[in-house]
């Protein structure tokens, strides 16, 4: 949740300020600002009247406990779904470990074919795309994105799930 106003940074303060630097911050800022048309005036504003009003300071505590931006990630370029994860967290332990998937699907002169991250899936030609689906969902795969190329019909389908391990290759179906 990166789009969490924290009013402590719109302020300059520490999140353990007292009412007094609270006040003296926001008196500074505002000095600088050059009057309400200025597009920092309404953050200093809000921030102001949140910090400063202890019912909604508290509650504004939690919330922003509860919303801190999660640990970033820094992109990896496997390629191929047979060997490492498409994304490793940093370096924190504490940090979620997840794998992405991209299922391509063309359909060219009736026949539907099926890419997995820029592997051809030859086991699943001419399959519903509703069980390979099933299939990416029934390994713990949830769909977070799809792109479709209106010229071409082609559909690419983007997947994620949680990981401690490498990912593995989608296992063919029996009676397919």
């Amino acid at each position: 949740m990166s789009n969490v106003k924290n009013y402590y940074e719109i302020l300059g303060v520490e999140e353990s300020a007292s009412d007094d630097e609270i006040k003296q911050a926001f008196k500074t800022l505002a000095s600088q600002v050059s009057g309400a048309s200025d597009p920092r005036a309404e953050p200093l504003r809000e921030a102001y009247a949140v910090l400063r009003d202890p019912e909604k300071r508290a509650k504004y505590d939690i919330y922003l406990q509860n919303n801190r931006p999660s640990p970033a990630v820094r992109p990896v370029n496997t390629g191929s779904l047979s060997k490492t994860p498409a994304y490793t967290p940093t370096p924190n332990e504490d940090a979620q470990k997840w794998e992405y998937l991209s299922l391509l699907s063309t359909r060219n002169y009736g026949t539907i074919k099926y890419y997995i991250n820029g592997e051809q899936q030859t086991h699943l030609k001419n399959m519903r795309l509703i069980l390979v689906l099933n299939d990416l969902g029934g390994q713990g795969w949830e769909m977070t994105g799809i792109t479709t190329d209106i010229k071409s019909g082609a559909a690419t389908y983007i997947f994620k799930r949680m990981t401690d391990k490498a990912p593995e290759a989608i296992k063919k179906r029996s009676g397919a």
